[in-house]
């Protein structure tokens, strides 16, 4: 097993062994370097298409308040909540983008009223009557497997 791991890792990287007593060393003489990864912004279209359209507003809020050099990579719905992923952040973006994590968590995101998060599974931000639709639709699948 460890001559067959030495001889991936020598394909992988240049290296040399070297027996030291009774031990394999392997002395690196070249690791490949990696090409920085290209900056993906995400647009404000596929951003809103990645949430419910209850948050449309808040995404939209935050890609209009932001300036031009902090680049938004990423917005997704992580445990009931918006999550922003940015780069070229200060302070102020951070504590601004911290508030409108937080204020998702006050608004459905299905429809935009009011609404709390709803532990069941996975964690949704949902109204009253969403969270009813929910529910009811968990009871059913629950009877139906019953029923089978």
């Amino acid at each position: 097993m460890l001559q067959f791991l030495v001889r991936l890792i020598h394909k992988a990287i240049k290296v040399v062994p070297l027996s030291v007593g009774n031990k394999l060393v392997v002395l690196l003489t070249h690791l490949p370097t990696l090409d920085p990864l290209p900056q993906l912004n995400m647009s404000p279209d596929e951003a809103v298409a990645f949430v419910g359209e209850g948050w449309s507003k808040i995404v939209l809020t935050a890609y209009s308040l932001l300036e031009n050099d902090h680049n938004i990579l990423q917005v997704k719905e992580k445990f009931g909540g918006l999550r922003f992923y940015v780069h070229g952040t200060d302070r102020r973006t951070l504590v601004f983008i911290y508030e409108l994590e937080k204020l998702s968590l006050t608004v459905c995101e299905t429809c935009g009223k009011p609404g709390l998060p709803r532990p069941n599974g996975w964690t949704k931000t949902l109204c009253d009557v969403h969270w009813r639709e929910r529910e009811n639709r968990r009871l059913a699948n629950i009877e139906k497997r019953r029923q089978e």
